[in-house]
């Protein structure tokens, strides 16, 4: 997969927008790079000597001055001239200007009347261009603009899930959980991280760990826990409010029986639902998890289906077996099927 859309010239110094010339010119074969960092440079952040061989004339250099400019709008004629002055008095055989962005139009009209009046030659390499010569070279780019190539797959996945409602695999999962800086990440890919895999357990957990792979994920579930207990943002369940909650998929004790409750212990419920629009007319997805985290606590949150995953948490450090029982009648079950979660929740009582 091409890493072209990761460029954004932008989001670079100009220093390091400069450096980033420098390593493409290794690249491409130039030779007696020099960059001129700091104090002044004389019309030139970089100059090289380029190899040129021909049948006739055989191996020769050729002396290359680069400037680059990193800019967000159009690079006016101003910011051209005194380099083409200096070009003048110095007499390299190039001049090149490498352009984040691009030449507004009176700079590109004054940069075509100057190339017939100079006996060097001036080449301009704007933002469009230089993208492509970047994706031609996937580790420039993963050093200048992929600043964690996990992230960037935590927010591929969870663009997948919002767009398409597509579950990345337990391996998958289980790759970004091991390796993200969890510290590190918004809240909302916190609560992403971890509704997900309860929401999600029977085919994360009990089918693709359980039977393929085995591995340990309870310390990276503990680890979120932590975290998501000091953002708490609700004093009430997180399910006040939401209106004509209906579930659509069942995990935990919602969907154990006696054998499954033995072997897997479950001490939550999640489901995947649809909750009623504010405007009354629609519907739009959730996703809820309540859970006993340990014999005095227990975390509620809420996640819905959108592209900023909007979400609400509560923790308590005072758990009763009421606020459960609060839970499962705000998911609004059927009297018959309430009471018998209520039966089973050996965990939660």
């Amino acid at each position: 997969m091409s890493l072209e859309k990761h460029i954004d010239f932008n989001q670079l110094t100009p220093d390091q927008f400069e450096e980033l010339c420098f390593e493409l010119l290794i690249k491409h074969g130039f030779t007696s790079i020099t960059w001129r960092q700091g104090g002044a440079d004389n019309g030139r952040d970089i100059e090289a000597d380029l190899s040129i061989s021909n049948g006739v004339l055989g191996t020769f250099n050729e002396k290359f001055f680069f400037e680059c400019k990193r800019y967000e709008k159009g690079v006016p004629p101003s910011e051209l001239n005194s380099k083409i002055a200096w070009a003048d008095a110095e007499k390299p055989q190039h001049i090149v200007f490498f352009i984040s962005s691009y030449l507004t139009n009176n700079a590109r009209e004054w940069i075509e009347k100057v190339k017939k009046d100079r006996f060097f030659k001036i080449h301009v390499v704007e933002g469009k261009t230089l993208s492509r010569l970047l994706a031609q070279h996937d580790d420039l780019i993963s050093k200048y603009f992929i600043k964690n190539k996990f992230i960037n797959l935590l927010d591929e996945t969870i663009s997948k899930w919002t767009l398409h409602n597509l579950t990345p695999n337990f391996w998958t999962y289980y790759y970004l959980l091991d390796n993200l800086d969890k510290e590190s990440l918004t809240t909302n890919q916190l609560v992403y991280l971890y509704v997900l895999y309860f929401t999600n357990y029977s085919k994360l957990e009990e089918l693709e760990n359980e039977i393929y792979h085995g591995i340990e994920i309870s310390d990276h579930i503990y680890e979120l826990s932590e975290i998501l207990k000091k953002k708490h943002s609700c004093d009430h369940s997180v399910l006040i409010g939401e209106f004509d909650f209906d579930t659509l998929s069942d995990e935990g004790y919602l969907k154990a029986d006696e054998e499954s409750n033995l072997k897997f212990k479950y001490d939550f419920i999640a489901c995947e639902a649809s909750t009623k629009q504010p405007d009354g007319k629609s519907y739009k997805l959730c996703y809820y998890l309540f859970r006993r985290l340990s014999e005095n606590e227990s975390i509620e949150i809420i996640l819905h289906h959108t592209s900023s995953l909007d979400f609400k948490i509560r923790y308590s450090n005072s758990y009763n077996f009421e606020q459960f029982r609060e839970a499962l009648n705000l998911v609004n079950l059927r009297q018959p099927f309430q009471d018998e979660v209520l039966v089973l929740s050996s965990n939660m009582k």
